[in-house]
């Protein structure tokens, strides 16, 4: 029999993570000492937490490791290859994520050393307008809001007739959360839509450029709102009328932002 500071050794692992595996029930001593409660292992227990340092080593988490230990996938070659495969999956997606994170960083830092425009607040037109009311077809859920534009797919599958303009976003949450938002995409359409968005006052500005550059034009259209005696009456609104589908640069996108209002005096 080892001792834990003897499997350790054998295995090139710390005593501390043999301690948290037998912890989690992924890899458990063969005795416990009925005295000291010592753990003790034995030779044939070798292998199994080599298997077990091996899905580590490929970042497997710890409950697929165990998984995968349990139910004998790490003993049959072809459902060892299937998972490691769906797992290369994961990471290239990551992989992808990461280097748009590094993109972006890299147009930042560009932009530093010119007029700052990831920090600058735009000074921009912001309108009072009345909207008459309109017939939509769409969905809603409580996604990222970096999900939304899978949602116009399935909002487009909606229509029995043709659009009346460009699609919408209406952010329903009034407690905003980027990573769980309660949002709704919509198509205006001139019949037979699944429901109509009433007649209502709205405060309107532009944003034109991409998307993650929108903060400053919903700084400005929140200002004009507070500073002229308005308060907000219902969901923001997001009209994409120049948007991908356009194939233009994002730097040529336009997003119509409408703030649905009331006067603060009611």
């Amino acid at each position: 029999m080892y001792t834990v500071g003897q499997m350790a050794r054998i295995c090139n692992v710390s005593t501390k993570t043999l301690r948290h595996y037998d912890e989690i029930g992924l890899f458990r001593p063969a005795a416990v000492g009925a005295d000291n409660q010592y753990r003790y292992y034995t030779h044939e227990q070798i292998p199994v937490i080599r298997k077990v340092l091996f899905l580590r080593d490929l970042g497997v988490p710890l409950d697929d490791a165990k998984g995968l230990i349990e139910d004998g996938s790490m003993d049959d070659p072809a459902r060892l290859a299937a998972f490691l495969q769906e797992r290369a999956g994961v990471v290239r997606g990551e992989i992808d994520s990461r280097l748009h994170l590094l993109s972006r960083i890299e147009q930042a830092t560009a932009q530093l050393g010119r007029e700052k425009e990831w920090m600058r607040v735009e000074q921009q037109a912001v309108t009072l307008k009345d909207l008459p009311e309109v017939q939509v077809v769409g969905v809603r859920k409580t996604i990222p809001i970096g999900e939304i534009g899978g949602l116009f797919g399935q909002a487009a599958r909606q229509m029995r007739s043709r659009p009346a303009g460009p699609p919408m976003t209406l952010y329903y949450d009034q407690d905003f959360d980027p990573e769980k938002a309660d949002v709704e995409v919509l198509f205006p359409v001139v019949a037979r839509g699944q429901r109509t968005l009433p007649a209502t006052k709205v405060v309107s500005t532009v944003h034109v450029g991409p998307y993650d550059r929108i903060s400053g034009s919903y700084a400005a259209i929140f200002d004009w709102v507070n500073r002229n005696g308005w308060r907000q009456a219902g969901p923001p609104r997001e009209i994409y009328l120049v948007g991908p589908e356009s194939k233009k640069r994002p730097e040529e996108y336009a997003t119509e932002i409408q703030i649905p209002v009331e006067s603060s005096d009611r």
